[in-house]
């Protein structure tokens, strides 16, 4: 099936691994910063319960348009955008003074 020299692994394999263990880490992150933000914002159950939800709004938007904002700016600069737009979540989510800043990052890390 794959010949004789197996499974090639180039160096567009190995960015996607890593981009694809980036968004996962973000994704689980949230789960582990939002019952501090709990505790430190006295979130009620409903408020908590938005930040996933906040994270599976974005990953929608982007099903459902992704496909052709890739096909006019190109795979690598919406990979870069969607990192970034990842990375700047996680902070936002960090740093966050108000429950609408942490569910908005949240958003933020669902559309990227």
């Amino acid at each position: 099936m794959f010949g004789g020299a197996g499974i090639v692994r180039g160096p567009v394999t190995w960015y996607c691994y890593l981009l694809l263990g980036f968004f996962v880490f973000t994704l689980t992150m949230q789960g582990n910063i939002v019952p501090f933000l709990k505790q430190e914002l006295s979130l009620t159950y409903r408020e908590t319960g938005l930040h996933a939800s906040a994270i599976a709004v974005g990953a929608i938007i982007v099903g459902l348009i992704g496909d052709k904002i890739v096909r006019r700016y190109g795979r690598r600069p919406m990979l870069m955008l969607g990192m970034l737009a990842c990375a700047g979540g996680a902070v936002m989510l960090c740093v966050a003074p108000a429950v609408w800043a942490s569910i908005g990052a949240c958003a933020m890390i669902g559309l990227g």
